[in-house]
């Protein structure tokens, strides 16, 4: 049986192009996968939509003045038309949840969960980071080898992934499978994103982090995995081990995640 993951609408736009022209009703709602947006909405400060986040919602209200977004960096993301989607939310009530607790938090910002505005006159103006290349050693940038010493940490408490709506906390035990519930088993991961998985981009076992001798953690890609998996922008290539350190900025699909202690 095919994942339904590689079924869906996903669409691509380079830097600086149009997502939602502003002139007329909007048609879906765009789900980002990677790369971010400037949404400009009318009467309201401009603000900059990243991954799992939600552009074009203004889509679902009868008689709404359509906003205008364009991708500040290239930018893939899921299509939902306006149509399809109470199946869609019908099918999956962690899409469901996701989206309402997006929407509320946009309708109340609060502190912590503040979006960026930005300054539209000089959105246009930004220039999209590079991509990360090999180095002349093999090393891809900002990914440690498995034999870096990680940095002294005075903190003792548990490992935590910090997220835009919160924290996971990871058990004492470290051998930690990341991804999403099997439906079909009734299994579900250690490191279990499933609920923040929007865009339906994390496979079922995505990766595997593991407590090394040292006091650190190493992330290593599973087998399979369509979506990547990135340490500080650079993705992580198959078989390939990477030692983290508090602070380092993790993506599993279009999840992004910080790694900290308590």
């Amino acid at each position: 049986m095919s994942d339904r993951r590689n079924e869906r609408p996903y669409v691509e736009f380079a830097a600086g192009a149009t997502i939602v022209d502003g002139r007329t009703a909007g048609d879906a709602l765009y789900i980002v996968e990677s790369g971010t947006v400037l949404v400009e909405p009318p009467g309201a400060p401009a603000y900059t939509a990243a991954a799992g986040e939600v552009v074009g919602e203004t889509a679902l209200l009868d008689g709404a003045v359509p906003l205008r977004a364009s991708a500040r960096t290239a930018v893939r993301a899921l299509r939902v038309p306006i149509e399809l989607l109470p199946a869609v939310l019908a099918s999956d009530a962690g899409v469901a949840m996701h989206l309402l607790r997006q929407l509320a938090r946009r309708a109340h910002p609060s502190p912590t969960h503040a979006t960026e505005h930005v300054d539209a006159t000089d959105a246009h103006s930004i220039t999209p980071s590079p991509t990360a290349r090999p180095g002349p050693n093999g090393a891809t940038p900002g990914i440690r080898a498995p034999s870096t010493p990680v940095d002294a940490d005075t903190r003792t408490g548990a490992f935590v992934l910090r997220h835009a709506e919160g924290r996971i906390a990871l058990p004492a035990q470290g051998d930690w499978l990341v991804g999403r519930p099997d439906p079909a088993t009734g299994a579900i991961p250690e490191v279990n994103l499933g609920p923040l998985d929007l865009a339906r981009s994390l496979s079922r076992r995505h990766a595997r982090m593991v407590l090394d001798g040292a006091g650190g953690v190493a992330l290593r890609e599973e087998p399979g995995v369509s979506n990547g998996t990135w340490v500080n922008g650079a993705r992580l290539a198959a078989g390939q081990t990477a030692t983290l350190r508090c602070g380092d900025k993790l993506r599993f699909g279009a999840i992004e995640v910080e790694l900290d202690r308590e």
